[in-house]
């Protein structure tokens, strides 16, 4: 059940303020309908995040938000990333958002990618720039919400985000642990190791092997899924 919109005599306060910081500061009549719009969006949206952290676990969801504005889901996803632009979440930490998924994302046996369900279109866009960064590949879907990925480049990009393991170890271990790597020079792993694992021929389970024995955040879990 997607609980309603009831904010707090504080939070009304706050956001009468922020209202009228908008609309009164040398800006009387100028501020367009999108901008308060997007500002109402602002609060209602950081009502139902609160809910969410209370149980309401798809309290932010496109269909319900959609429902309950009667708008579409595709302008609740852009103003979902509208507001992120105008008004980012402090503390937001898409990494961690990132790893508290991965235990969700399935494994396809016959075409050895990973798919994984993001409905954060925030995140989403994190998880892109960030597979862009590496040099990794994706397949763009007609469902934005689906990523789908090449197991190896999917386990690189996992192994990246956890900061308890250090590049230097990373590439010793997989590097000492796996036969088709021990004549690799080490210098073609310091960009990413996705693209050689595949070139290599590399046993996807004897990846993971490797790498639970560095990772004790994200290799368990990696293991479980393949």
């Amino acid at each position: 059940m997607n609980p309603k919109v009831e904010f707090s005599d504080s939070e009304k306060l706050k956001y009468f303020d922020e209202i009228c910081e908008k609309y009164y500061q040398k800006n009387f009549g100028l501020t367009s309908k999108t901008e308060i719009d997007l500002l109402m969006f602002k609060f209602f949206y950081q009502n139902k995040i609160k809910k969410k952290a209370e149980g309401f676990f798809n309290a932010d969801s496109d269909y319900l938000l959609s429902k309950e504005l009667g708008i579409t889901q595709t302008r609740v996803r852009n103003l979902k990333i509208k507001k992120e632009l105008l008004y980012p979440e402090e503390n937001k930490d898409w990494k961690k958002d990132f790893l508290d998924l991965i235990a969700f994302a399935q494994y396809d046996e016959q075409t050895k990618k990973m798919i994984l369900n993001i409905s954060d279109p925030n995140l989403q866009i994190e998880i892109e720039n960030h597979i862009e960064q590496r040099g990794l590949y994706i397949e763009k879907q007609l469902n934005s919400k689906l990523l789908i990925i090449r197991v190896e480049y999917f386990i690189e990009l996992v192994i990246s985000l956890d900061s308890t393991v250090s590049q230097d170890e990373l590439i010793e271990t997989i590097t000492t642990q796996i036969d088709e790597l021990k004549s690799l020079d080490k210098k073609m792993m310091q960009q990413g190791f996705g693209k050689v694992v595949i070139e290599r021929g590399v046993n996807v389970i004897n990846l993971l092997s490797a790498l639970a024995t560095i990772s004790q955040t994200v290799g368990p879990i990696l293991s479980k899924l393949i």
